[in-house]
């Protein structure tokens, strides 16, 4: 009996060895992807791969080619753009990944807790039109904590450093250590104070301009506080501020916090939002209801996932003014849509 078992054993064991890759009856492909050190895997054009539980899966949709062809000299290097459609097992969005690999171009996405590279999109352009059918790129995934090297849901506060020479936002660990941000893969507006929690690497090799800390590169920022309002100079405009498509759903207000229900398409990068109002100036009471405009910037974010999400601001600051309950109104910033709470 218990040579039986071990068979058993043994012969489950070589089954889930052979699950690295596999193609179902309709073609796609499945992979598991390695805990330890990821997977680079080849998709050709128009082809869907299954990831590890067999519901998500990846798709390479598309490609825009600018890249200089061998044997020509441009004045740089061009950029392949491509289209890839991700799903979750519950919702299906779509990101672009480049190979040049700038701010504006990246090369690198996180969604969730994985991590993609575009390490290469082939064929090269040699002068001649290339069909997009013959197409196929190769993308590096991993689970963002198995990263090598990274530091997986650390708690710091941000803090402006802006007045010392060349410096501008650090971020100080729980511990007292340190953190230059030299990149910042999500693209997050930081502010003063923010309490977050990232995931980052050390840089080796670059200097820092702070000379205060361990120059770093991160990968995703979640926030633990919401910003206060932002008031507007008397002399400035909502003209001065982002206004990107938004579209604002309900609102309600806890312990001094507004918290608002949004829409928006999207996906690569992360967003910006700003709640904006004019400066309280009159001091005699009773003062007009505070109102608010809500402005989003999406950094030139061109991904077409329609994301929902909930942001916040803290209103503590209002209670300088109000000391009894007061209707507050909240608008997008093109006053497409108004909310009114009491505060």
């Amino acid at each position: 009996m218990k040579k039986i078992i071990l068979i058993v054993i043994v012969f489950s064991l070589a089954l889930i060895s052979c699950e690295k890759e596999k193609t179902s009856g309709n073609g796609t492909k499945e992979v598991l992807l390695k805990s330890a050190e990821g997977d680079t895997l080849t998709i050709h054009f128009n082809e869907k791969i299954y990831l590890q539980d067999g519901k998500s899966w990846i798709k390479f949709d598309d490609v825009e080619e600018s890249r200089c062809a061998t044997n020509v000299e441009c004045f740089w290097e061009g950029n392949a753009k491509v289209k890839l459609i991700y799903f979750d097992g519950l919702s299906e969005g779509i990101f672009y990944i480049n190979t040049h690999g700038s701010e504006q171009m990246p090369s690198e996405v996180v969604l969730d807790n994985l991590y993609f590279n575009l390490v290469s999109v082939e064929p090269y352009p040699d002068g001649n039109e290339i069909i997009k059918e013959n197409y196929f790129v190769q993308l590096y995934i991993q689970y963002l904590d198995k990263l090598d090297g990274i530091n997986s849901e650390i708690n710091g506060v941000v803090m402006d450093y802006t007045g010392l020479d060349g410096c501008g936002w650090i971020i100080i660990l729980e511990n007292g250590d340190k953190l230059e941000p030299i990149e910042v893969l999500p693209n997050v507006q930081f502010y003063d104070g923010q309490e977050v929690i990232i995931w980052y690497k050390e840089i080796d090799g670059v200097s820092s301009a702070c000379m205060v800390g361990e120059t770093v590169k991160i990968y995703k920022v979640e926030s633990e506080t919401c910003p206060s309002y932002t008031t507007i100079s008397l002399y400035g405009s909502l003209d001065d501020y982002a206004n990107d498509a938004l579209e604002m759903d309900t609102a309600y207000i806890e312990d001094n916090t507004l918290y608002i229900s949004i829409r928006h398409s999207g996906g690569c990068t992360d967003h910006v939002y700003k709640l904006l109002m004019y400066p309280i100036t009159c001091a005699t009471p009773p003062l007009p209801k505070p109102i608010f405009w809500l402005s989003h910037d999406a950094k030139g974010d061109l991904c077409e996932t329609y994301l929902e999400n909930i942001v916040c601001f803290d209103l503590s600051t209002l209670k300088n003014y109000y000391d009894i309950e007061t209707e507050i109104e909240i608008r997008t910033m093109d006053n497409d849509k108004t909310i009114q709470l009491n505060f």
